[in-house]
């Protein structure tokens, strides 16, 4: 529903699709502060401040009344090495914050509390692609519960890496 998620935005390809964002949507973006979100690195390796916009207002792109965010640094984590999936994540940051609401995600956790266990329930959200591999223009949301990591470990071997990866869904037999 509308405000659900007020720390999501989304990633998109700057002006040349100003009056259509879901048309240039690159992937999801969540704020950590009211200047600052974050995305998956290989969303932007390549890129410059220029070559983007952050969207935000609207769980809808298309077609949206939303607010396009000039982008003014953008920084890949140092140990993101192209083609890998380890080290993942970027950090965007804003020339000015959004003039609709916005929450960032709180990060959070007190020192002696777990951020999760295996069994608790993860929720992700985001545009992506419906089952037949379409575009969707709706903010989607699912659930999948979290997987310990022997059994991702078991399962997926050096592909798993459990300090930086988090394991969620059913692996199934």
């Amino acid at each position: 529903e509308p405000g659900e998620d007020p720390w999501m935005a989304a990633l998109v390809v700057d002006e040349r699709y100003a009056s259509n964002p879901f048309i240039g949507l690159i992937c999801g973006a969540s704020f950590i502060s009211p200047d600052t979100v974050v995305t998956a690195a290989h969303c932007v390796e390549g890129t410059s401040p220029s070559d983007v916009d952050i969207v935000v207002g609207s769980i809808n792109l298309l077609p949206a009344e939303v607010e396009r965010l000039a982008v003014r640094n953008i920084r890949v984590h140092p140990g993101r090495r192209g083609g890998s999936d380890l080290y993942d994540v970027a950090a965007i940051q804003l020339v000015v914050p959004p003039s609709v609401p916005v929450t960032p995600i709180d990060l959070v956790a007190p020192a002696d509390a777990p951020l999760w266990e295996p069994g608790d329930t993860a929720r992700f959200t985001g545009w992506g692609v419906d089952e037949r591999g379409q575009p969707i223009s709706r903010l989607q949301e699912a659930e999948a519960p979290i997987v310990a990591d022997p059994y991702c470990n078991a399962r997926y071997g050096d592909f798993f890496r459990c300090r930086t990866m988090l394991c969620v869904g059913d692996l199934g037999p």
